[in-house]
């Protein structure tokens, strides 16, 4: 806490996410994807896992 500045942790999960999310905003910046697939992809980094018994 040296010059009263402040950190804040942040769990690797979270920065992980952060992570795709801000890769793939980037990309749509970027016009290599459009709305809806950005939406579809975010949708799939926030979705629930997989599971393989049903």
């Amino acid at each position: 806490m040296s010059n009263g500045k402040l950190k804040r942790g942040q769990r690797k999960a979270t920065r992980s996410v952060q992570g795709k999310l801000f890769f793939l905003w980037e990309r749509y910046i970027q016009k290599e994807i459009s709305a809806s697939r950005l939406l579809t992809e975010c949708a799939h980094v926030y979705g629930p896992a997989a599971s393989g018994g049903q």
